[in-house]
């Protein structure tokens, strides 16, 4: 009877696992910004999908921006759906800045991800540290 009942539970527990195809990705590292288009950040992860992202401090008229743009490649045969969360911090690890893009890519495709995180030039000058993470699932973000 026990052993049933394990046995049970046990093809439960892998069902679930199995239906759960959410998936996160996240790298962490030192980032540090002196001027526009000086240094550059350059970040890859993901499982299906391959996020390429590049950092770097920019000018968008008279004001000052960290671009986060990225590349996304879909390596699956299925729409996936995606959260690209990028934040930067001081030498403290205090938040100075942060985006989120949740959007999805089709089967095979291609997409592009961020846009800029406008900062006053003396916070962009603090920045220490950069993280990303990435979500992605054959589900929209935060659905069940």
């Amino acid at each position: 009877m026990f052993r049933s009942i394990s046995v049970l539970l046990l093809v439960l527990v892998l069902a679930v696992a199995s239906t759960s195809s959410a998936r996160a990705d996240s790298k962490s590292g030192q980032a540090k910004f002196t001027g526009p288009r000086k240094e550059k950040v350059m970040v890859e992860l993901g499982d299906k999908l391959k996020l390429k992202a590049e950092f770097q401090m920019i000018e968008v008229g008279r004001l000052a921006a960290i671009s986060v743009n990225a590349k996304i490649k879909n390596t699956s045969s299925e729409r996936m759906y995606y959260s690209y969360n990028v934040a930067f911090f001081d030498k403290d690890k205090n938040l100075i800045g942060c985006q989120c893009v949740p959007l999805q890519v089709g089967a095979n495709g291609d997409s592009t991800a961020g846009t800029f995180i406008q900062l006053p030039r003396d916070e962009i000058a603090k920045i220490a540290y950069y993280s990303v993470a990435l979500h992605e699932s054959d589900k929209q973000i935060g659905t069940k």
